[in-house]
């Protein structure tokens, strides 16, 4: 049986933050909200989707694509395809039941083209990151993407917030372009979980999406 608890909020997004960044990747800035109109049946330049694995769900956002009328969409429409399920999406659809046994996130979209966007999300690697080193933990950084680590520690006490180690009161906060693993102990001082954001960039089979991945994971 595995020793830790999964308390995951995975955010699958190609450019995710906000609107106004998805835009800004691309050299240009967002239309007014008002000029987003019609449905879209072809592949985006950039789409945002969110997978919250509490609830083992995936959300589809908004989506960025150019052509010579307008900007954006106000909805988009594909056919989406697992080992599950088979079924329209549109903005603002949610599925459940994403993950598969092996810690995969499988799944493919089809436009109106019948052309096909494939995804295959390990999510391994993250959630097996630890190891116990007699009274200590080592948190290792995948090795693709970009990784931030976050876990109550006790050398970021109040008085230390503005640390860059630091996040916030008590959180101390590790970025994978710095260092490829960390070592955090198993006393009371230290949290018994940490938070985890991964960015993998050049995903789904059509090597133009950004994933991020959100979660945290209880290992004591």
């Amino acid at each position: 049986m595995q020793r830790f608890i999964l308390i995951l909020s995975l955010f699958i997004s190609l450019c995710s933050c906000g609107f106004s960044e998805l835009f800004s990747t691309v050299g240009v800035d967002p239309p007014p909200a008002w000029e987003c109109k019609g449905t879209l049946k072809i592949h985006p330049q950039m789409l945002q989707l969110r997978i919250d694995l509490i609830y083992s769900s995936l959300f589809f956002g908004s989506v960025y694509h150019s052509d010579s009328s307008h900007l954006c969409y106000a909805d988009y429409e594909y056919k989406f395809v697992s080992k599950n399920t088979t079924e329209k999406i549109h903005k603002n659809s949610t599925l459940y039941n994403i993950l598969d046994s092996d810690e995969h996130v499988r799944f493919s979209l089809f436009d109106k083209n019948n052309v096909e966007k494939s995804y295959d999300i390990d999510l391994s690697e993250i959630l097996h990151s630890y190891t116990f080193k007699g009274d200590s933990v080592e948190i290792k950084m995948p090795e693709n993407g970009t990784t931030e680590i976050s876990i109550a520690c006790p050398y970021c006490s109040t008085h230390r917030i503005y640390d860059s180690l630091c996040q916030g009161i008590f959180a101390c906060n590790y970025q994978s372009t710095e260092q490829k693993s960390v070592i955090v102990g198993t006393d009371s001082s230290w949290g018994k979980s940490y938070g985890f954001k991964l960015y993998l960039a050049n995903q789904s089979s059509m090597k133009t999406d950004s994933i991020f991945i959100y979660g945290d994971i209880t290992f004591r």
